[in-house]
């Protein structure tokens, strides 16, 4: 009984341990729904080189207001060299996607946020990576339509091809 206990507890601590690696080297797969480009790996790294935004506000999900850091969704695209198209497909690790209009990106300027009052997000904490809108500073998007589009754990931009 106690080496069943023993290799239980083992497991535990290997299963934390993975967990943990794959947070910390936690990416964003940038694709074309058409197949047109090669899928675009970014780094934690990458993405923390990028200018950074911070936002102070209040969600849904949160007790009060929190500061949320991280790069705005137009620079992100600049930083690529990629003309943001007129439809973004926003996934997380648990397959949930929704869909952003090129012109809410505009006027709102969500964030892909990386850390939470200074400091990183686990999955736990709907990180590693959440896109988040500044309700406060405006504050007419504060319904569900705009929440649903905040997603958390994100993984996955897909670039929906414009049409001609």
């Amino acid at each position: 009984h106690l080496r069943k206990d023993f290799v239980m507890r083992v497991l535990l601590v290997l299963a934390c341990l993975c967990f943990s690696l794959a947070a910390n080297s936690a990416t964003i797969t940038v694709v074309n729904n058409d197949n047109s480009h090669e899928p675009l790996i970014l780094t934690k790294e990458r993405l923390h080189s990028m200018p950074q935004t911070t936002y102070t506000t209040h969600l849904p999900w949160i007790d009060g207001h929190s500061a949320f850091t991280g790069v705005k969704v137009t620079d992100f695209f600049e930083e690529q060299g990629i003309e943001l198209p007129e439809v973004v497909t926003i996934s997380a690790l648990n397959h949930y996607a929704m869909e952003l209009l090129k012109s809410d990106i505009e006027a709102y300027q969500p964030i892909i946020a990386y850390l939470r009052d200074s400091e990183p997000m686990s999955v736990r904490d709907k990180g590693p990576y959440w896109l988040i809108y500044s309700l406060s500073d405006h504050p007419q998007i504060d319904n569900s339509l705009y929440h649903s589009q905040m997603v958390w754990q994100m993984d996955k931009i897909e670039l929906h091809a414009d049409k001609k």
